[in-house]
């Protein structure tokens, strides 16, 4: 065989020589060694493959290789994965504080505990849970003392605000609901507690968002000067309160079959409109299916992008373990309908397992919610994908090199995103297919341009970034 090897790669390097012409000269002197050097690489190693990949020798090997891959990888996941001291002590006080449960010694208030709280925008949720009287960490109590105070203070100022403008735009006749605010902190063991930083309100109807616009503004509100994205319209009083009135249920995805989806069921929205009374203020909020699946959406659209904080899986377990005290509700089955009509069941059972290994999530919600397992998800993946969270923050601006997720991995993945980005920054041009390439220019230039003017960081760093955080989505099987 290596007779033979030699005797084909020597025929092979003399007659691609010969067709290219290559004389004595240095420099086809060096294309010489190029061409045998490819061709002694190749033509003897497809041979000894097409021999010997069936015997028991080949095969003792490829196991070696792959034992070898699997230690390096083990390391690295055991190296990258590993929980702080500061981040156990967050996660075991958050879940302490979530499911009510009264600790035997209140938790001391570390300015560690609390610098790692604050990047997530949930130090009011530790409050009932802080030793409040430990003079040595005065410092750290005075913090937590005016994160709580402020965010208890901002919380009736925006749910009074909500039910104003929901009220106004109802008198116009334009249907809407809250999304997540303080439809979310309605299921916490204390409302005021949970942070919001704006108001986020649906539209029914998609066609009525200038007529919204046009009653907000009599309310005092301006139309922001610059809208970073598709499916809202964000306006701002002047006295800096923040609304987003929403067209679609989430940003478009980089999935046709998801986007359609959506669309259909926004046009069916307002069937599923409750009223509600939170904190002593009745507001209109989605029904319990679609009010589970739009939470989910929430996080899986901003997974996508620069990540989420603790906060959004606080919401998951308040909501699912208050739905689940009793017994399983029956709503529980539509939802699981949505996951499924949506194939992104694979990421419902990573934020339920996520939030039943490490923030409270009771046992009997968990199973209740798999759609596509019969267990949770292992703790070891699920310290993977806490490790992503943690790392990014409250939406990812703990990390400043962050930007997407990629569907998976290589150029093909990165070349997918590129595309979906193209369409969000061009939503009608994009739908012309001769306009792509200068589209995709375009799309780069921005790309370049904002990395290095705006943001000030390396664009090769961020794609090195977006491929590390990408790995994860091995494990979550979206859109499968």
């Amino acid at each position: 065989i290596t007779f033979v090897a030699a005797f084909l790669s020597h025929i092979v390097c003399v007659f691609i020589e010969e067709r290219a012409g290559l004389g004595s000269g240095n420099y086809d002197l060096i294309l010489k060694i190029i061409i045998r050097l490819t061709v002694c690489v190749l033509i003897p190693n497809v041979l000894y493959l097409l021999f010997y990949f069936k015997t028991n020798e080949f095969k003792l090997i490829l196991q070696k290789i792959k034992y070898l891959k699997n230690v390096r990888n083990n390391r690295v996941k055991k190296k990258t994965s590993a929980l702080s001291a500061s981040e156990k002590n967050l996660l075991s006080s958050l879940r302490m504080a979530l499911t009510s449960q009264k600790p035997q010694k209140l938790k001391k208030c570390k300015s560690e505990l609390i610098n790692e709280a604050s990047s997530h925008a949930v130090v009011p949720l530790l409050y009932d849970v802080i030793d409040k009287e430990d003079s040595e960490e005065k410092p750290s109590i005075d913090i937590l003392q005016r994160e709580t105070d402020k965010t208890v203070w901002q919380s009736y100022h925006l749910l009074f605000e909500s039910a104003r403008l929901c009220n106004c735009l109802k008198d116009s006749g334009i249907k809407c609901a809250i999304l997540k605010g303080c439809a979310a902190a309605s299921f916490y063991p204390v409302p005021e507690y949970r942070k919001s930083g704006d108001i986020d309100i649906l539209l029914c109807e998609p066609t009525e968002s200038d007529r919204a616009v046009e009653v907000l503004s009599k309310m005092g509100y301006k139309v922001s000067e610059e809208q970073l994205a598709l499916h809202q319209i964000v306006m701002s009083s002047k006295t800096g309160i923040e609304a987003e009135l929403h067209i679609m249920l989430s940003e478009p995805f980089d999935n046709s079959k998801i986007n359609n989806y959506l669309n259909g069921l926004l046009k069916d929205i307002s069937d599923h409109i409750i009223y509600k009374e939170i904190m002593g203020i009745s507001v209109p909020i989605l029904d319990d299916d679609y009010q589970a699946y739009e939470l989910l959406l929430h996080m899986l659209q901003h997974f996508l992008r620069r990540g989420f904080g603790l906060k959004l899986l606080c919401d998951w377990v308040v909501y699912w373990n208050e739905k689940t005290k009793d017994e399983i509700p029956g709503f529980i089955t539509r939802y699981k309908q949505l996951i499924k009509e949506s194939e992104i069941g694979g990421f419902s059972d990573m934020i339920s397992s996520v939030c039943y290994h490490y923030l409270g999530l009771s046992e009997k919600a968990v199973l209740a919610l798999l759609v596509k397992r019969k267990t949770p998800v292992s703790k070891e993946d699920a310290n993977l994908f806490i490790r992503e969270v943690l790392d990014g923050g409250e939406f990812g601006d703990k990390d400043e090199w962050r930007m997407v997720m990629l569907r998976g991995k290589g150029i093909g993945a990165l070349v997918i995103e590129f595309h979906h980005q193209m369409n969000l920054n061009f939503p009608k041009a994009g739908k012309i297919f001769l306009l792509w390439p200068v589209l995709w220019t375009l799309t780069l230039i921005k790309f370049l341009r904002n990395n290095r003017k705006l943001r000030g960081k390396s664009s090769l760093k961020i794609i090195k970034k977006t491929g590390e955080r990408s790995a994860l989505m091995e494990k979550i099987n979206i859109w499968k």
